[in-house]
């Protein structure tokens, strides 16, 4: 789809939730049902310190068979669906999933010319101050809007009902803050 894209500059803006950081590593959440079937195809990118650059390892369901038979086993018997354990994300989880946002920073630029912007989305996560030395390690421009309250500036319409994802008033009352 690059070709539908200008390369005539412009900005890139990658807006981030909680679970592109937990999808990026897979951590057990990946082989509850409602990831499953999609999460654990996904490419499982790893630092190589010896090419000191990101390597896909290959799917997530392929690139680790012990973790994958052991969580399947545990899900054939329906204890990963009700296991509710908040795993910890590691510092170093955190710089990986760092690493992969830099990669599309230097895509941004080769590709369209274009200066790039990671943004923290609204709620979702109280995390992100533990992200941020990262970002400024890799030398990534981002927007804190993490504190930003969609539920009382949407009159608690921010969220699509028994979806959870945002609404198409929460995406025009972000994309507004971001053109601001």
């Amino acid at each position: 789809r690059y070709a539908d894209i200008s390369k005539t500059g412009g900005i890139v803006v990658y807006t981030g939730i909680f679970d592109h950081i937990e999808r990026s590593i897979c951590n057990l959440n990946c082989y509850n049902k409602s990831y499953r079937d999609w999460v654990l195809k996904k490419s499982n990118y790893q630092y190589d310190p010896d090419s000191q650059a990101l390597v896909n390892r290959g799917s997530f369901a392929d690139s680790r068979p012990i973790t994958s038979m052991i969580f399947g086993l545990l899900t054939k018997i329906g204890l990963v669906d009700s296991i509710n354990i908040p795993f910890k994300v590691s510092d170093e989880q955190i710089e990986l999933y760092v690493m992969m946002i830099a990669e599309m920073k230097k895509i941004a630029k080769e590709k369209f010319n274009s200066e790039f912007y990671f943004t923290m989305y609204p709620g979702y996560y109280e995390g992100w101050d533990r992200i941020k030395p990262y970002l400024v390690k890799y030398n990534i421009k981002y927007l804190d809007l993490s504190k930003w309250d969609l539920k009382t500036a949407t009159g608690d319409r921010h969220l699509i009902i028994l979806d959870g994802h945002p609404t198409k008033l929460s995406h025009y009352l972000y994309a507004s803050l971001l053109h601001y």
